[in-house]
Parts: C-alpha cells; sequence; structure tokens
C-alpha cells in the first residue's frame, strides 16, 4: 500500500461465514468463513497486478527500494490462508498457486483476473451471477457495481478441515485476533517507517 501511494489503511478481521450457493467453483466453499481484509486508498497499476500474479518472483527486483522488496511482503500471506484474492479498480482477482479450488486454473496461470464492472447492455453482471462470492467483499464501499476507489485484500483463515499443500494446520479466528491485538499496540510506531501512510484504522465485524 504504502509503495503505490495510499494514504489510509484500514484492517478488517470479519468473524462471519457467507453464503456458498453461487460461487466460482465449488471447491470455493471452504473459504467461506472468518478472513482479514486489508483496504487501502490506492489503485492497482497494470503492474501492480502483474507483480501480484507471479507470486513476487521477478518484477520487485527492478523496484528493490521498495517496501515490500521481491514481492516477500506479500508472500507471507500464505501463512493464514491458501487463496489471496482482491478488489482494485474495476478488476477482482484470486491467486490458487496449487490450482486445488479455483477452476480453470493450472501451473503456468494460477490465477483468475474478471473485470467485474457491468457492460452498457446490462448482459453482464457479476455480482448478480456470483452474490455469494462477492458478499465477502462488500466493505469500504466495495459493492462489485461500479468501479472501486480502492484496493481491497481478502484472505480467509485456514480451517483445520483444509488440506494445504502450503502450510499445515489451521489459522484459528482466535489466532487472527490476537495477531490484529498485537498489531494494535504497535500501529503508530509502523506510521513512522512509511512513506505515505497517515492514517490506519482497525475494526472487527463479530
Amino acid at each position: 500500500a504504502d509503495d503505490s501511494g495510499a494514504s489510509v489503511v484500514r484492517i478488517l478481521l470479519d468473524l462471519n461465514s457467507y453464503g456458498t450457493q453461487s460461487l466460482l467453483g465449488p471447491n470455493l466453499d471452504v473459504w467461506q468463513g472468518p478472513s482479514l481484509l486489508f483496504y487501502n486508498n490506492s489503485i492497482f497499476s497494470g503492474s501492480d497486478f502483474e507483480n501480484i500474479c507471479n507470486l513476487g518472483r521477478s518484477i520487485k527486483i527492478k523496484s528493490a527500494a521498495d517496501t515490500g522488496k521481491f514481492g516477500l511482503g506479500f508472500n507471507a500471506v500464505y501463512h493464514f490462508t491458501d487463496i489471496p484474492s482482491f478488489v482494485s479498480g474495476e478488476y477482482y482477482a484470486l491467486l490458487d498457486p496449487h490450482c486445488t479450488y479455483l477452476p480453470g486454473t493450472t501451473k503456468q496461470f494460477p490465477g483468475l483476473k474478471i473485470r467485474f464492472v457491468n457492460d452498457s447492455s446490462g448482459k453482464r453482471n457479476f455480482k448478480k451471477i456470483f452474490p455469494d462470492q462477492c458478499q465477502p467483499y462488500c466493505h469500504f464501499g466495495c459493492d462489485f457495481e461500479q468501479k472501486f476507489s480502492g484496493t481491497l485484500f481478502r484472505f480467509p483463515l485456514r480451517t483445520k478441515e483444509i488440506k494445504s499443500d502450503i502450510k499445515n494446520g489451521e489459522y484459528s479466528p482466535e489466532a487472527a485476533t490476537s495477531l490484529v491485538e498485537q498489531f494494535i499496540l504497535t500501529a503508530s510506531q509502523t506510521l513512522l517507517f512509511l512513506k505515505n501512510i497517515t492514517h490506519i484504522e482497525v475494526y472487527v465485524k463479530p
């Protein structure tokens, strides 16, 4: 967020579970539970999308001064999820590095990037077709009906029922709550090391 010029960051621990009837694929139902969401008030550029979709492997080496050197900062999210995703501008993207949950993914293309904004004919209405897929993201002005003036990441928490190829064991809501509480204690000091971010807000949705 700081690299992209954002001035506001909002963190939401959402402890709710959402519907599973209208998802992009049936295997995504296990990721409709509690999650961590991170909002910032900047919109991804084309190169930002490329960086994330390459899982931080190579693009950021050209800009080593960025806070998240070489994408390592983003890759840390796999500590608590297998399916990171985000909404930015007119696009919705999901990553599935082991091609387990998203239909149509391959090792070469382990994710999806979807333009969700309705076309002028009204024939394409992503939210109407996939309401359960969209609902967990409807925070901070994101509604999947118009261009979103920001970027919102969602990291659904890995449950004990999920057999992960990335990390063994669950990341419980209790662990996420503890993480958020620890961050609150250090948030003011974090701002001292950021170039652009001036406001950090933290929320919990029980």
